[in-house]
Formats: structure tokens, C-alpha cells, sequence
């Protein structure tokens, strides 16, 4: 089973969940909100709040659900953030 990073974000917080097998795995990080931040500031989010937690536990698919991402330009900053990250996934 491929290991999966959920995401539901708003502007305050976001809700991760990383699913591995059976085990998961809960964190908290600041909102993430594009309407508010540029891709380099949600990268920074990424890579200082959620991947120290992650704990080298890198997630082959993501599924992130989040304000703002009703909008193409913002699914598309959005996503070059997360694919800078996880270039894999």
C-alpha cells in the first residue's frame, strides 16, 4: 500500500494526516491559505513545519483539500509548492 499525505487547509491551520500501512500519523502546521501566501512562502511551511514531523516518511500521493483551490491560479501555486517538496509524490 502506497503511503498517502492528506491535507485540509484553511488560513488558520492545516490538518495533515499520513497514512503508512496501518499506522497514522497526525500533525498540525499553520493555514496555508494562496490567497495570502506565494509558493515560496508555502514551501517554507512545508519544509519547516511538516517535513521534520514527517519523520523521512515521504508520501507517494498527496490529496490536498484547502481554501482558495477553487481558483486555477492558486491550485497551480499550490501545487508547484507541494511538487517542490515532494517531487515524488
Amino acid at each position: 500500500m502506497a503511503s498517502m499525505l492528506i491535507a485540509d487547509s484553511g488560513s488558520t491551520k492545516t490538518e495533515w494526516c499520513l497514512l503508512d500501512g496501518n499506522k497514522k500519523n497526525r500533525i498540525i502546521t499553520q493555514g496555508i491559505s494562496p490567497y495570502f501566501l506565494k509558493s515560496l512562502e508555502i514551501e517554507a511551511i512545508l519544509k519547516q513545519e511538516l517535513l521534520p514531523k514527517l519523520k523521512n516518511k515521504i508520501p507517494e500521493e498527496i490529496f490536498y483539500y484547502g481554501t482558495g483551490c477553487s481558483s486555477p491560479s492558486n491550485i497551480k501555486m499550490v501545487k508547484q509548492a507541494l511538487i517542490s517538496v515532494f517531487p515524488f509524490a
